[in-house]
Order: structure tokens, then sequence, then C-alpha cells
């Protein structure tokens, strides 16, 4: 009678191959388990390795620009070969974070950066107020004792904390103050 032993390996390697203890069982982009995953090898339409390389190419873009949406599960060696090896799945709205529109829009702003032309600015006829220095831009009362505070990291912020409430109130504010 013969028996035979089979080991069963715990640990997967990657191509190089070296030892991969990543859970590929989880979204690779958020590292969570939990909704519905997907996989891209398993879409008839697509090939598997061009959808991870794309991904891949929009990462490395969002890195380039230090504007990465957010944290990811895998560090930037990765390749779209081990992913396909171990047919990486993600969350769709993890995906959709790095959608190549998002990234154009993070691009729009820097190329919108040039000074207008004189004729542009008459052409547009700004017609801007002059802004109640006796009122509080947030809450619009003259009770209490104002302070005057300007600084570029200020004004970055505090329109970035606008756009994201979608404040256009106090957008409004802002632009007729600068």
């Amino acid at each position: 009678m013969r028996y035979t032993l089979d080991y069963y390996c715990l640990f997967s390697y990657n191509l190089q191959g070296e030892m991969d203890s990543r859970d590929w069982s989880v979204c690779i982009i958020c590292g969570m388990s939990g909704g519905e995953l997907r996989c891209p090898v398993d879409s008839l339409q697509n090939n598997g390795i061009e959808i991870y390389d794309n991904f891949l190419k929009l990462v490395d873009e969002f890195r380039r620009l230090d504007a990465l949406p957010m944290k990811l599960s895998f560090q930037d060696d990765i390749t779209p070969h081990i992913f396909l090896q171990h047919r990486a799945k993600w969350h769709k709205a993890c995906h959709l974070k790095f959608a190549k529109s998002k990234l154009i829009r993070i691009l729009k702003p820097k190329k919108r950066s040039r000074e207008p032309s004189t004729s542009e600015m008459n052409s547009k006829r700004l017609a801007r107020s002059v802004p109640d220095e006796t009122l509080c831009i947030f809450c619009s009362k003259s009770s209490g004792t104002l302070h005057l505070c300007s600084t570029m990291a200020l004004d970055h912020e505090l329109r970035k904390m606008a756009e994201e409430l979608q404040d256009t109130t106090l957008l409004t504010k802002i632009a007729v103050v600068t």
C-alpha cells in the first residue's frame, strides 16, 4: 500500500518568487472585505490585464500629483501581472474614486490658472460690490469682535471647505473679498 502526503502552502508567491502574505479575498484598493467585490477577469468584455494596467497607470498619475483619493492597501511596486495572477478584486465605489474623469478634474484648474487679459476682464463685466467690513462673512452679523486675517493657506482651506459643503453664499462672499 502506498501513501502520499500532500503539502498545502498557506502563502502565495509573486512573480519574483518572493512570499506574498497579502489577503487577495479583500478589496485590493481599501483592504476591506464586505460588499460586492468585482474582479475584472470575470468580465467577458475586457482583457483583465489591460484593466489592471490602466488602473495602475491612473494610480501612478494620482501619486505623481500627490492627490490620491484614498489610502491604498498596496505599495507602488505591484504590477498588473500580480493582480492578474491573484485575480485582484475591488469595490465598485473604491475603483470609481480612481476614474480618469476624477484625474481630469484635478488637472483642469491648473490649466485655467492663467491671468485673464484686460479685454477678457472688460467683456465679462465683473460686477463686484465692496464688502461690508463691519459684518462677519460667516454669520453676516455685526455683533462681537471681528478679526482680520489673510493668508494664502487660510484662503485655500476656506475655499476648499466651502466647496465641500457646497456653500454658495460663502463662496460668493469670499469671491467678493478677493
